[in-house]
């Protein structure tokens, strides 16, 4: 195949106009990073924990609201985030352990959240831990790094049904599961 000599310029120019583009943004993401880290680092490790704690207040608006759309600004805000203290090794080692600290407001949460719609009855409490296990699963779980899923998931899990098994069964026979159980009564399950 013959491309015209003026042609394979043009090309080359744009392939050129590609990669200093490309280039352009990994150094504006390279002075982010170093800004933050020496931000960071002049201010010391309680303004990397206030920087967190904002975070966090960022992701609970985002579960209190059941923000479900990746595109939105502020999902993109704690993504970007996220993947800054995960490049700065601040995310499981490190002196703010994010990790850590997103598992137990995560446990905060869910503690507050799960007491308010445990007044209800069994089978709205059951759509509402479900429902709230596949948000977790496939929203929050993508602001996170892969390794946090299950540590996740455990954590959710035994705040909405380890937690409540005084609840979901109760020693009396009654509307439980245990009691519905008891009683073959399996069109109610």
């Amino acid at each position: 195949v013959y491309i015209p000599q003026q042609q394979k310029h043009h090309q080359h120019q744009q392939g050129q106009q590609q990669s200093q583009s490309q280039h352009q943004f990994i150094n504006i993401k390279r002075f982010g990073l170093n800004f933050f880290r020496s931000f960071y680092l002049m201010n010391g490790e309680n303004m990397g924990k206030e920087i967190i704690e904002k975070l966090m207040k960022l992701v609970e608006t985002i579960r209190r609201d059941s923000i479900s759309d990746t595109c939105s600004e502020m999902f993109q805000l704690a993504q970007v985030l996220i993947c800054m203290i995960r490049e700065l090794e601040e995310y499981s080692e490190g002196e703010l352990e994010f990790e850590n600290f997103f598992l137990q407001c995560t446990w905060k949460f869910y503690e507050q959240e799960s007491q308010e719609e445990i007044i209800g009855d069994l089978s709205k409490y059951l759509k509402y831990a479900w429902s709230r296990m596949e948000y977790e699963n496939e929203i929050i779980c993508g602001l996170l790094s892969p390794i946090t899923r299950d540590k996740l998931m455990r954590c959710v899990r035994e705040r909405l049904i380890s937690d409540r098994m005084g609840f979901l069964f109760p020693k009396p026979m009654g509307t439980s599961l245990r009691g519905l159980f008891q009683a073959s009564d399996r069109e109610s399950l």
